[in-house]
């Protein structure tokens, strides 16, 4: 009997030592403590040494040996804190089976626990065990719904589902968690109450899982101008239909809702950012006007104004807007690259260089170099702006930044021999092709300088080379809509290969359904095809966003092709006046006699 009090005596003190190690790692609380003191749940000698183990092992960074000792101790308890140690633990280390059993148990042991119910169905999730998820989220909807009241009940609200979408959201396992959420509504009765919420939540979960179609299609189902949802199922509805370039679609969409009323003023602000995107310069002004009158205090909304006025070539308006900058603190360098930009534009090249001179810092930095660049060409010649460059260079101490410099020797290197003389131009363009060679090979990882590269490679007739760099870019980039179209405008122009052209221009297309260069190559690889009719429509679409010669050039001799010759006669007469000199207008000259 002795001996039976002293060992009784022992295990209190150890169940008190592990329960004040659990203290300080967080686990238990003093109220809980007191309630295990005079709980019936107690361990034998072994259990006790196997959770202290466990503890040694978990403070010890070893999560497999901690289960290990921890698990079989967890399994044969009837004490929830012990088990959603174990559970926790497990989960925490992606030890998913254990931890399934653990959190098993630890609902058998507390049925109505939240906390129990929302581990079981990740770790199900998890594990792939995707309808026996779906099943534990009817029991936590339960568990939610049955502590509201009756005025609560008649909520157009269910906080149950509300509570089992902010748990499937926040899931990192993106598309287990939607197929989770959709099995969970197969097993929902076909009532129609809380519609509008389930739609909504297949339509976050969707997005999560980047199935834009689904996120589309749910947002059609509901009410989307149902007041308590209408922001979020709004924005989202938009954002799916970018991703699926369907762009027209989501400004439309966005035009209907700002017209409505009901639009906030982040729908508003995205909305001039599909417009911008799409060309509609004036229509954004509008509304980015009508938003900095009503935040007078907003000077990003302001500069993002300046901005658009300045690509507009609304001088005037971009000096007034700009100065109202100048009055904020911390806008320096935005006003100067701005004033520079209005000055270049107004042909004052010295005023420009010193205020783009002036950007020391910023978002703009680079661009300003760049601007520099150009500007030195204008001002002191060639030989001025490339030792200036190269001074640069030499300054440079890290790789991405000697990149940087010999890129812009580069591109100002084949830039200025655009006028030149066949010879001398293909002469310069291979030495600005040896100094992208460089710039690869201080920063292999970017990409971009392999396409800059690429089309180097065809101005100076080396396709295959070109070939190569667009391919390279087109697998090592995600949305590579620039790689392919340049990949099959080349295809297109230089070789035979029109379907394989056609297969990399409509990729380009899906990624990119508004860009006029893409346009452009929709509307030229139909033309070789044969197609005149669908080449007409895209080659419209195109030079009304993007008035350059060769884009006119193709346009014209498709309309000739048509018949079209009062037309085509009309914009080469337009083009011709404003690039007199242009190549490409004068080979559309040379073989169409009428025009």
């Amino acid at each position: 009997m002795i001996f039976y009090r002293s060992r009784t005596v022992e295990l209190l003190v150890l169940h008190l030592f592990i329960l004040a190690m659990f203290v300080t790692a967080g686990v238990v609380s003093a109220s809980e403590i007191m309630e295990k003191k005079t709980s019936k749940k107690t361990f034998d000698g072994e259990q006790f040494h196997q959770v202290l183990l466990a503890e040694f092992y978990n403070q010890s960074g070893k999560p497999k040996l901690t289960l290990k000792h921890y698990l079989p101790v967890a399994l044969k308890t009837d004490d929830p804190i012990i088990v959603k140690r174990v559970t926790e633990i497990a989960t925490a280390t992606a030890q998913l089976k254990k931890g399934l059993k653990a959190a098993e148990h630890w609902v058998e042991l507390s049925p109505k626990s939240l906390e129990a119910q929302q581990y079981l169905v990740l770790l199900l999730l998890r594990d792939g065990q995707l309808e026996k998820s779906a099943k534990q989220l009817h029991l936590i909807r339960q568990i939610v719904d049955a502590d509201l009241n009756d005025t609560d009940k008649r909520s157009a609200i269910s906080k149950g589902l509300k509570f089992i979408g902010a748990l499937l959201v926040i899931e990192s396992h993106h598309d287990k968690a939607y197929q989770v959420y959709n099995y969970y509504l197969k097993q929902l009765s076909s009532n129609v109450i809380y519609n509008d919420q389930k739609q909504l939540i297949l339509a976050s979960l969707a997005m999560k899982a980047k199935k834009y179609d689904v996120v589309v299609s749910a947002l059609d189902d509901m009410k989307i101008a149902a007041k308590e949802y209408f922001s979020s199922a709004a924005t989202m509805k938009v954002n799916a239909l970018k991703k699926l370039g369907r762009i027209d679609e989501a400004t439309d969409l966005l035009q209907e809702i700002v017209k409505s009323g009901k639009a906030s003023d982040s729908l508003r602000l995205e909305l001039t950012r599909l417009f911008i995107g799409i060309g509609k310069k004036e229509e954004a002004a509008i509304i980015l006007d009508a938003l900095v009158v009503k935040h007078p205090d907003n000077n990003d909304l302001l500069k993002a104004l300046v901005a658009l006025n300045v690509s507009q070539k609304q001088w005037q308006v971009a000096k007034l807007n700009n100065y109202k900058l100048s009055k904020s603190d911390g806008y320096k360098n935005e006003v100067n690259y701005f004033k520079g930009e209005i000055y270049e534009g107004e042909g004052h090249h010295n005023l420009a260089f010193l205020h783009y001179k002036k950007v020391n810092k910023g978002v703009f930095l680079r661009s300003s170099y760049s601007k520099r660049a150009k500007l030195l060409v204008q001002i002191e010649g060639f030989e001025a702006s490339q030792q200036w460059l190269k001074k640069q260079q030499s300054k440079a101490v890290k790789n991405k930044d000697k990149a940087y410099w010999l890129k812009l020797e580069a591109d100002l290197l084949a830039d200025s021999k655009l006028s030149s003389s066949s010879a001398t131009n293909i002469a310069s363009l291979r030495i600005a092709i040896k100094l992208y060679d460089r710039v690869i090979e201080l920063s292999s990882k970017k990409a971009s300088y392999r396409y800059h590269r690429g089309l180097l490679y065809e101005r100076s007739q080396q396709f295959k080379l070109a070939e190569d760099d667009f391919k390279y870019v087109i697998n090592k980039t995600k949305r590579p809509a620039s790689a392919l179209n340049a990949l099959g405008f080349l295809l297109v122009k230089h070789t035979s290969r029109l379907a394989e052209a056609k297969q990399y221009i409509q990729k380009a297309y899906t990624l990119k359904p508004n860009d006029p260069m893409i346009l452009d190559s929709m509307g030229w690889v139909y033309y070789r095809i044969g197609d005149i009719k669908k080449a007409e429509s895209f080659l419209r679409k195109a030079y009304k966003e993007l008035k350059t010669p060769e884009v006119a050039s193709h346009l014209i001799i498709v309309l000739s092709k048509l018949e079209k010759n009062d037309e085509a006669k009309r914009i080469f007469n337009v083009m011709i006046k404003k690039y007199p000199n242009n190549a490409s207008l004068g080979d559309v000259r040379n073989s169409l006699g009428h025009i």
